[in-house]
């Protein structure tokens, strides 16, 4: 006897149940059926909370806004404090996106329970945001290096990318756990 997966949803309810039914079918039609739902199922998850997308689509391009003014605000003779408060705020939004666009994999995070834990993780949140706008400057620094420091242009780029990968993964680590109040 083989197990099968029957999926149905029920009208107006996005949530899907499964249920475990036993019957004998052909090892054929057992791996396309697999195969199938393996292939449908991530784009289904992806798409399931929309808003938590477009909400982290629209931080992603403040962001963007945010990081070309502060390129602008650093500059290579000076660097301001308000470049830098406008590159972790960049930073911020570019957590909050991600983070937005990963809560998206949980099956119960609509956009009304998610907003709220982006300040509940505001702690974390910051802390990335740091990382992001050091890790950002020293990408955008090396860029304008002579090309005779190589080695101190690679150092930047490495040790810069490593550091915007630590807010991602702040981002995503917050997005995968649970806040226990």
């Amino acid at each position: 006897m083989a197990d099968v997966i029957v999926r149905f949803s029920l009208s107006n309810d996005l949530n899907r149940l499964s249920f475990i039914i036993r019957a004998a079918t052909p090892p054929a039609f057992r791996r396309k059926m697999s195969a199938e739902t393996i292939q449908m199922e991530p784009m289904t998850r992806a798409f399931k909370h929309w808003q938590n997308l477009g909400v982290g689509a629209i931080l992603l391009a403040l962001n963007l806004y945010l990081v070309t003014t502060a390129s602008s605000l650093i500059s290579e003779t000076s660097a301001t404090v308000q470049g830098w408060a406008v590159l972790i705020v960049a930073g911020y939004a570019f957590i909050a996106a991600i983070y937005l666009a990963t809560t998206t994999l949980s099956d119960h995070n609509p956009l009304p329970q998610v907003l709220p834990r982006i300040l509940d993780h505001t702690k974390a949140f910051v802390i990335g945001a740091v990382f992001y706008g050091i890790g950002y400057f020293l990408i955008s620094r090396a860029a304008s290096l002579s090309t005779n420091q190589i080695i101190a242009q690679a150092i930047a780029l490495i040790v810069g990318a490593a550091l915007v990968l630590v807010s991602t993964i702040t981002a995503i680590s917050a997005a995968l756990t649970r806040l226990d109040k």
